[in-house]
């Protein structure tokens, strides 16, 4: 998964970009994992 950290909303720049596998997310980010649940 490809996410785009630090801007407050959608089509905004931002500096930093984090490549991660999408089953390591619930490790990082439990509270991301939990909203994406039944999306991907």
């Amino acid at each position: 998964m490809l996410m785009a950290m630090g801007t407050s909303a959608s089509g905004q720049a931002t500096g930093q970009v984090v490549l991660m596998r999408e089953s390591e997310i619930r490790f990082f980010y439990p509270w991301l994992a939990e909203q994406l649940r039944g999306v991907l």
